[in-house]
């Protein structure tokens, strides 16, 4: 029995003809179909630097300096409540998805939370048939012919973002 791990993706809030994705995909996104989806999967962050916030939102790629006051949520158990963030997503307003490579990806977090951090930088999560087609071409991971650059299938935790070469799809 393979075991999958699942792991939050979000894409662009907005749908545009194949031919124009390519061009409005904002930083750190490819087009997949007809739609534009994250290149890592997802971490959160909590920000509240207003000038940082403003850079999300307009979803350019972020200086090293906004992150540098950000803390990093949704990594273990309820880490994302100090952010006033409730179960139901309410209260989540400085809580952000972003797709940055080298970085464990979100993995203690629920749907209403993962679409409140979209919501929150001008995003939204996939529907499951855009979630598929991104997916499409992930390397069978059998056999392990080079397990530390295949993807990680099982194991206690996440890995960074980007840390396995050969996890990509087309």
């Amino acid at each position: 029995m393979k075991r999958y791990r699942l792991v939050l993706a979000i894409t662009a809030g907005f749908l545009v003809p194949p031919s124009l994705a390519l061009a409005q995909c904002q930083a750190g996104m490819v087009q997949s179909g007809s739609s534009c989806i994250d290149t890592f999967e997802a971490s959160l962050w909590k920000v509240t630097n207003p000038a940082c916030v403003k850079l999300i939102k307009q979803g350019v790629k972020l200086p090293q300096w906004c992150l540098q006051g950000a803390i990093q949520v949704g990594i273990n158990g309820v880490d994302y409540t100090d952010a006033q963030c409730q179960f139901n997503g309410g209260g989540c307003k400085e809580i952000f998805a972003l797709s940055i490579p080298s970085v464990v990806p979100a993995r203690s977090i629920n749907y209403f939370i993962a679409a409140a951090a979209c919501r929150n930088s001008g995003k939204r999560l996939p529907s499951n048939a855009e979630w598929q087609a991104a997916a499409l071409g992930t390397p069978d991971p059998w056999p392990q012919d080079d397990p530390a650059k295949q993807c990680n299938l099982s194991g206690p935790s996440a890995l960074p973002t980007g840390s396995r070469t050969k996890c990509v799809s087309d």
